[in-house]
């Protein structure tokens, strides 16, 4: 990106993931047995303090490191604050058995993790590599518009009903987990939907008050991003049932074949329709690998 101050921003930022190794592993409690209530009042004081922080940093340091710091402080906090919240302390103690069930299991989940991070990031490098950040800047606050009101939302289900399908798998109750999968995906489609339709119908408006009249400019291709985020939130659904039943194959391969499809088409449709080409290239990579999640979520729910 020829840009000079990415080197010391990334090697900072890259303290994250390693202060945020240190958090109380028992917060997972809270999913399983159905704490949603804790969880969610953790990831909101997490995310204020964040925003807290990237703004008074801002205000004083008049920078965009102010965004970088705030979010080391607000990976500080998140750590601090799982000890507070949780009476359970972690202690270290390896059980083979138990060790190489969890390790056998994760083989297939790092994978699905890895492609994950593809397919909501590798858009990004390709496109600020083609178009430039001025573009990418574009893109990124359409993107970051269209998929809060879908996929974030998606995500937001997701959490919520994995420790269910995961529970009932393990108590063999096969037609309640048909019955789950099929209402979550109804009012999830049905919530997604209504909370896109104004995206849909009136992108400019809504850019202007969100973004402001200079990013006008991401109006053209919001629509065709709130379409791709409602896919990925249906997608999103079928992953949690085919993880409750391990059936990686069908999550992996539709993960690989969606990463694929969208490096084709950002690089063959940019090239020859420009900018906009590029955004369709997305929204096709998503419509083309549907079919395969739908395939395995229909094998999960007849094994």
């Amino acid at each position: 990106y020829q840009e000079p101050e990415l080197f010391p921003m990334i090697t900072v930022i890259s303290l994250v993931p390693i202060i945020k190794g240190f958090i109380n592993p028992a917060i997972v409690s809270w999913q399983k047995n159905f704490h949603f209530a804790k969880d969610s009042s953790y990831h909101l004081l997490r995310l204020l303090v964040e925003a807290l922080a990237q703004i008074a940093l801002a205000w004083w340091l008049q920078s965009v490191w102010a965004l970088v710091l705030g979010i080391i402080i607000s990976a500080a906090f998140e750590v601090f604050l799982s000890f507070v919240m949780l009476a359970e302390r972690p202690v270290f103690h390896y059980i083979k058995s138990r060790g190489s069930q969890i390790l056998h299991n994760a083989r297939w989940l790092s994978a699905s993790s890895l492609l994950n991070y593809l397919n909501d990031n590798l858009d990004d490098f390709l496109l600020g590599k083609v178009f430039g950040t001025h573009q990418l800047g574009i893109y990124h606050n359409a993107y970051a518009l269209s998929h809060k009101a879908n996929y974030e939302f998606s995500k937001s289900a997701y959490h919520g009903v994995a420790p269910i399908f995961n529970r009932l798998v393990q108590d063999r109750e096969e037609s309640r987990l048909r019955r789950a999968f099929f209402k979550t995906m109804f009012s999830t489609l049905l919530l997604v939907t209504g909370i896109s339709l104004p995206l849909l119908i009136w992108p400019e408006t809504l850019i202007v008050w969100f973004l402001g009249q200079n990013w006008l400019a991401a109006a053209a291709i919001l629509p065709w991003l709130t379409l791709a985020g409602i896919i990925h939130s249906l997608a999103n659904i079928m992953y949690a049932l085919l993880i409750a039943k391990k059936h990686y194959i069908y999550l992996n391969t539709h993960l690989l074949v969606n990463v694929v499809l969208m490096i084709v088409g950002i690089i063959y449709l940019g090239n020859r329709y420009g900018f906009q080409g590029a955004i369709m290239g997305v929204l096709l990579a998503r419509l083309v690998a549907l079919p395969i999640i739908i395939l395995g979520a229909h094998k999960a729910l007849r094994s």
